[in-house]
């Protein structure tokens, strides 16, 4: 960018074009904030998936935990 601007038309320019790029950029940065949102909600849901999930495999009244269990009480 210039350190002088000569006259009032190119003043104008310049500033059009600053808050054109400026603008462009927070529509990027709200777009990735939106992105990034999704993301770690899925995330979260996974989690909270995979902690159910080996709860229900530890549990003791799991059918299958406790007939494994039994399994190999006999052996």
């Amino acid at each position: 960018m210039e350190d002088q601007v000569e006259n009032l038309e190119e003043a104008r320019k310049i500033i059009k074009n600053l808050r054109e790029r400026y603008r462009s950029q927070s529509h990027q940065l709200l777009a990735w904030r939106r992105r990034v949102k999704a993301q770690e909600e899925l995330i979260t849901k996974t989690e909270s998936r995979a902690s159910r999930a080996t709860e229900d495999a530890v549990s003791t009244t799991n059918p299958l935990r406790v007939s494994f269990v039994q399994e190999a009480e006999r052996h």
